[in-house]
């Protein structure tokens, strides 16, 4: 999607200039909880695990040029020197003359991984010129193809083909768009740098390579980076920001985009997640994840019809990818320690409506309570489950009302008693 700041507010925020030397550095206290370090074989696709395609062509909202495919020599892994293990993804746009036609390559990790909070960082470095506009940027889970800029959008590093190197933010609505976006100047793209996103609620911090040359607090008009965010990358060619690719001349082609990896992390998390796998009181559980009761495994925790009112409705329904059924863990402030909140559609959290055994579990507003943290331990059989029990009471535990299998069937807590109604498989 990616649209050029144009109406709306516009503000530019320079904290310190590059300097080429700069190391970066992780945030004392923050350790890593998933990661692509884009390893596998020399010629192979990015992790399906991780990420999909977006395809096709249509000007994405910037007047782009590009189509964007799936083969494996616009989005695949390579050998590169330069990379910390000698492997990149290469995202390459060319042109074939005799079509007169572009292509090139968009990743993302929608209905995959998405995070909220953290410092997020990609090594990555490009080839410069008009017309090119690679990019690592984020979008909020709940972007469904039709409401941008409401979903809200983060772009962590964008090279546009003006020669403009920025990171830059968008939500608001259509009529009311509110941008910011910050430079942070000419650091020789060409080779590799890391850029880095300091995530928390109390506001954003961009960086390249460790040095801060953007920051704005939460309590800026428009906030909207308070729920899940997954992650893009792309090469787009053309269009209304990057320029004309043909204004200086015949343009060389194939152009290249290496990604060296990408990494979250977060406060509490396990220093082993490098693939986003769930483990349990053994490690962190941090990111988003579907819950599958082991009663109906062809079924998922749901929030009924995308509800955001106090008080909706959690249910199973058959498992569909939508942002009803993705919820995104993160650790809860609220003792006892190693506790988790669920969230869904933004920040409303899973939410045990009561105390004594047979309560409804509902979605309320995230708030802080013990209602809504929740302990997730392994359950003994079979291996992979975990039981979840709200911290305002530790004898309950999450529940399929009568271990139901049809959609809707309303979910509890109830007294633990290690049924399969009360095994969760969180993928």
């Amino acid at each position: 999607m990616r649209h050029k700041p144009g109406i709306g507010l516009l503000l530019s925020v320079g904290i310190a200039m590059f300097g080429a030397g700069a190391a970066r550095a992780v945030p004392s206290g923050y350790s890593l909880v998933w990661s692509d370090e884009f390893n596998g074989s020399v010629g192979s696709a990015p992790n399906s695990a991780n990420w999909s395609y977006d395809t096709g062509a249509g000007g994405w909202g910037n007047g782009e040029w590009e189509t964007y495919v799936t083969d494996t020599s616009h989005v695949g892994v390579v050998s590169d020197s330069g990379a910390t293990d000698g492997k990149a993804l290469r995202i390459e746009a060319t042109y074939n003359a005799g079509a007169n036609s572009y292509q090139s390559g968009r990743i993302k990790t929608q209905g995959k991984k998405a995070f909220t909070y953290g410092y997020i960082e990609a090594r990555a470095r490009t080839t410069t010129g008009i017309g090119k506009w690679p990019a690592f940027w984020m979008l909020g889970s709940d972007f469904n193809g039709s409401n941008w800029p409401q979903c809200g959008e983060m772009d962590i590093m964008e090279y546009i083909g003006n020669a403009t190197e920025q990171a830059s933010y968008h939500m608001g609505t259509w009529s009311n768009r509110i941008d910011w976006s910050a430079s942070y100047g000419t650091n020789n793209p060409n080779a590799y740098h890391t850029y880095g996103l300091l995530w928390t609620s109390t506001g954003v911090t961009n960086y390249v390579d460790g040095v801060q040359f953007e920051t704005h607090p939460s309590s800026s008009p428009g906030w909207i980076f308070n729920k899940p965010f997954f992650f893009l990358l792309n090469f787009a060619v053309g269009g209304g920001p990057p320029g004309n690719p043909w204004a200086n001349g015949t343009p060389v082609f194939p152009w290249d985009y290496y990604v060296d990896y990408v990494r979250v992390y977060q406060t509490g998390g396990s220093t082993g997640g490098t693939t986003g796998s769930t483990t349990g009181s053994t490690g962190s559980l941090s990111g988003v994840h579907a819950l599958t009761p082991q009663c109906a495994t062809g079924s998922r925790l749901d929030d009924n019809n995308f509800g955001t009112a106090n008080g909706n409705k959690i249910q199973i329904w058959s498992a569909n990818g939508s942002t009803a059924q993705q919820w995104n863990l993160s650790t809860s402030g609220v003792s006892p320690t190693g506790n988790y909140n669920l969230a869904a559609i933004g920040p409303y959290c899973l939410n045990a409506g009561g105390t004594t055994s047979g309560s409804v579990a509902n979605l309320w507003a995230c708030n802080g309570s013990t209602a809504q943290s929740w302990n997730i331990t392994p359950d003994s059989q079979p291996a992979g489950y975990y039981q979840l029990k709200p911290a305002n009471n530790g004898t309950l535990c999450l529940d399929v009302s009568g271990g139901g299998t049809a959609n809707g069937t309303q979910v509890l807590v109830y007294t633990c008693n290690s049924t399969t109604a009360q095994q969760w498989l969180i993928q």
